[in-house]
């Protein structure tokens, strides 16, 4: 039986029987054929994909620096015993940090729950996979 070689999806080059490759793995776009130039087009992308993420990671390592120096203060309405009225979200530091200037995403910021007492926190942004940043929050009574 001929056998051929194939290059997968994930770019890993396997020899498998003609039949298989062409009836199954090839007309259900799981490889494509190996060739030279093909090889080549798909050692360039991942190069390419390598370089994009090395500088996503240097851009967020900067913004890390920059968010961890930043403090946002909360005024809030409290009642009795200093019990808030509502609770700020991760909503509301993204409006705080967008209008700071910074370009995030609200999904970046990790807050398990609202903070619903006055006081002294450190929330997460996750700017990438490797990167987090750590906010100082503040929340006082106006």
């Amino acid at each position: 039986m001929k056998k051929v070689k194939v290059i997968t999806k994930d770019g890993k080059v396997i020899e498998v029987k003609y039949g298989y490759a062409f009836n199954y793995l090839i007309r259900k776009g799981l490889a494509e054929l190996y060739t030279e130039s093909k090889m080549k087009e798909i050692e360039h992308l991942k190069k390419v994909k390598l370089e994009k993420l090395e500088r996503e990671k240097k851009k967020a390592l900067k913004l890390k620096e920059e968010l961890d120096k930043e403090k946002i203060t909360f005024l809030v309405k409290v009642g009795e015993n200093d019990r808030m009225y509502g609770s700020i979200t991760s909503k509301d530091i993204f409006e705080k940090l967008i209008e700071k200037g910074y370009e995030i995403d609200r999904k970046m910021i990790l807050l398990d729950e609202p903070i619903k007492a006055l006081g002294n926190y450190k929330v997460q942004v996750k700017l990438h996979p490797e990167v987090i940043a750590e906010i100082k929050i503040k929340v006082e009574k106006e």
